[in-house]
């Protein structure tokens, strides 16, 4: 999909608001720009998942965990990019997160639990009662609604990039994916 010509004067401005740090818009809210219909359910969706009582945090480590599981190479740079020192997310980290086999028990149990969540909902699209009973362990249940809505938003987000393939990233722009 290409760019959009032009907007419907209720979207004109609020495409602004989703640019990279350089300005360059993102390409996964222009491709939806073509229809304010899929334009606002992406963007209301999202500002919800990312405005919600879930702490930085942990949000961004099961959006990560998802996205990565999911392919979704964009995605995952962009919110390196955007969200990864107000997380503490490093870069090594970052790796860590990408590889499914990757030994976990270095995460305190509260968020070894969001990791599985991500994994399960990628992997069956559900979640199996153990995991289920270790989050409301940790998270009240308004939280476990609102990480429920996180991980199956950026499951969403993900299949968008794959379908539209926005997962190139490659020469200059490569760098700014780049956890500091």
């Amino acid at each position: 999909m290409t760019r959009p010509d032009a907007l419907p004067d209720e979207l004109a401005g609020r495409l602004d608001r989703y640019v990279w740090p350089d300005g360059a818009p993102m390409a996964l809210f222009e491709a939806m720009a073509h229809s304010p219909q899929a334009f606002r359910d992406l963007t209301t969706a999202t500002t919800c998942c990312l405005t919600g009582e879930i702490d930085v945090r942990k949000r961004e480590l099961l959006i990560l965990r998802v996205l990565v599981q999911a392919g979704a190479q964009a995605e995952v740079a962009l919110h390196i990019a955007l969200f990864s020192k107000a997380a503490a997310i490093t870069a090594m980290e970052a790796e860590l997160l990408a590889d499914p086999a990757a030994d976990l028990e270095g995460y305190p149990p509260e968020e070894r639990v969001l990791l599985a969540l991500a994994d399960e909902v990628h992997g069956s699209h559900d979640v199996c009662d153990e995991t289920w009973a270790r989050m409301v362990k940790y998270y009240p249940p308004t939280q476990c609604a609102e990480l429920l809505m996180i991980v199956t938003q950026y499951l969403k987000i993900a299949v968008l990039n794959n379908v539209l393939r926005l997962n190139a990233v490659q020469g200059e722009d490569h760098e700014r994916y780049r956890c500091k």
